[in-house]
């Protein structure tokens, strides 16, 4: 339990600040977003997930530590079985299972740098990035939980929460280990 609770916390922060810029002198941190709806959680969490994913490809393709990638693989697994019950969800809640296309330069600048590495210096940067794209979708879950309404998506959730934080914990472990190569 002390893992658990030492990974959520490592886990905020590496940004769980709401994105408000609160780091910023002067500048007054925005209030962090929170799904009021089923649809308003799915929306937000399903493009998370699927830019976890690409990362995860990323190390699986040219990745070089077994650890890493045997817990990229146990990641990716279970990100694809929630978006896919996601996805079930908002279908049966709002008639369609297409969530909005986010597109998100943060994003786009993670996944640009994963495409640039390979080896150890990937293993290192995919942890790095992971950690900061589940510290988002743990917060996002635990804020959202009182608002859900649909019981298979209130389990989904606690688990992106609780699964998350375990994997926070084990990519922290990671980065404190000597990954092979440079």
């Amino acid at each position: 339990m002390k893992k658990l609770a030492f990974a959520f916390l490592l886990a905020c922060t590496a940004g769980c600040d709401g994105g408000g810029g609160g780091d910023v002198p002067g500048r007054i941190a925005e209030p962090p977003f929170i799904a009021t709806s089923d649809v308003e959680y799915i929306d937000s969490v399903v493009p998370k997930h699927w830019m976890a994913i690409r990362m995860t490809d990323e190390v699986l393709e040219r990745g070089k530590n077994n650890e890493v990638r045997d817990l990229a693989l146990k990641i990716q697994a279970r990100l694809l079985q929630e978006v896919h019950w996601m996805e079930s969800i908002r279908l049966q809640i709002a008639n369609s299972p297409e969530t909005p296309q986010v597109v998100d330069p943060h994003w786009q600048d993670d996944v640009e740098r994963l495409e640039s590495l390979s080896g150890g210096a990937l293993d290192h940067a995919w942890l790095e990035e992971m950690i900061a794209n589940h510290s988002v979708t743990i917060d996002l879950s635990h804020r959202a939980l009182p608002a859900l309404f649909h019981s298979d998506l209130e389990a989904i959730a606690r688990d992106v929460f609780l699964e998350g934080a375990r994997d926070v914990g084990a990519m922290a472990e990671l980065l404190d280990a000597p990954l092979d190569g440079p």
